[in-house]
């Protein structure tokens, strides 16, 4: 396989080409010489080269929740109408079939709140076609009267979910974080979050350490947010790339509302390989971090224009179709972004 692309995960089915029972040697080259089709091009950051986030190896049941869709939990939490009196949601998840045989299958979604109770459990029996995937998506009944996050209450129900056989094993399991919230942003007034205009305060974060350029322990990422949190800040800009899930998590823990991005930053390149890299990033982007309720803002632009104010030598006639090109790009990123990303800015 091959991914392009250094900051959102990637995921490649290997079990064809696996010698069972047998020596194996799995090969990864890394490449981070500069490609004008391949985003960020230029910035006042390092681009760091080689692997320096985890790498597993995954073995799972013929039967399982999808790893293929861009590399996200293969589930979608959908938050469709919240409000103080209720909160609407459901779930779609992508199912996957490897056998070559039909499979009669059970899911199972329990919504449990922080003490551990169950507030609503729905199954669903599923046929999957032989060599199969399937989105299946689960219509939770209305909540009532949820507790609502935000950052001075960053409550969270939790979202089980158990994919199980007709022996009734459990085939495989994901859990994601629930919160009950709605964002809103006006020209005139501001930010708005639960219907309550917020003031926000935060910073911008970068994943570079010194020592360690990226390849940053978690333990010192995670003392990042909570040192963030502590001086009083209730928003945090992951610039200018997606950082590591578990930051996401501990900003859904702690009550810190994300603004994430894509390395879409200063230049564009006006060609069909830098707009399909830009727009898959978009896509591996949303569906990886989705469903993290601390995610109100999904980017895929920053500081665009701003080297034309520094490059004084550069023509005007350039500078016009740099500005054209980029427009070109920022509508595809924006049609794209609202249609994945309903329910955020």
């Amino acid at each position: 396989g091959n991914h392009k692309g250094g900051y959102t995960a990637f995921s490649f089915d290997i079990s064809s080409y696996l010698n069972y029972d047998a020596y194996n040697l799995i090969e990864v080259t890394v490449d981070n010489s500069h490609n004008i089709d391949i985003p960020p091009l230029d910035a006042d950051f390092t681009f760091y080269g080689g692997i320096y986030r985890d790498v597993e190896l995954i073995s799972l049941p013929k039967q399982h929740i999808s790893l293929d869709d861009f590399a996200s939990d293969g589930f979608y939490v959908h938050y469709k109408d919240i409000s103080n009196e209720k909160g609407d949601i459901d779930v779609d998840v992508v199912l996957n079939n490897k056998d070559t045989k039909k499979s009669k299958l059970i899911l199972k979604l329990n919504l449990l709140n922080t003490d551990d109770k169950i507030v609503e459990s729905l199954s669903k029996t599923i046929s999957l076609n032989a060599l199969s995937s399937e989105k299946i998506t689960i219509d939770f009944p209305e909540i009532k009267n949820p507790k609502l996050w935000s950052p001075d209450n960053p409550y969270l129900y939790r979202l089980q979910l158990e994919l199980i056989d007709a022996n009734k094993d459990v085939l495989d399991s994901k859990t994601a974080n629930v919160g009950f919230r709605w964002a809103s942003v006006d020209p005139n007034k501001g930010f708005f979050l639960n219907g309550k205009p917020i003031k926000i305060i935060g910073v911008n974060r970068h994943q570079d350490y010194q020592g360690y350029g990226n390849a940053v322990p978690l333990t010192l990422q995670e003392k990042d947010i909570h040192l963030i949190k502590n001086m009083g800040a209730n928003v945090i800009r992951f610039a200018h790339y997606p950082h590591r899930r578990e930051l996401y998590v501990l900003c859904d823990e702690l009550g810190l509302l994300v603004w994430t991005e894509i390395p879409v930053v200063n230049l564009v390149t006006n060609s069909e390989a830098f707009f399909d890299s830009a727009l898959n990033m978009q896509k591996e982007h949303v569906k990886q971090y989705y469903n993290h309720p601390s995610v109100v803002m999904f980017g895929y632009m920053n500081e665009i224009f701003l080297r034309l104010q520094f490059d004084k030598k550069m023509p005007q006639e350039e500078r016009d179709k740099l500005k054209q090109d980029t427009y070109r790009l920022t509508e595809k990123l924006e049609i794209l972004t609202r249609e994945i990303a309903p329910n955020h800015i």
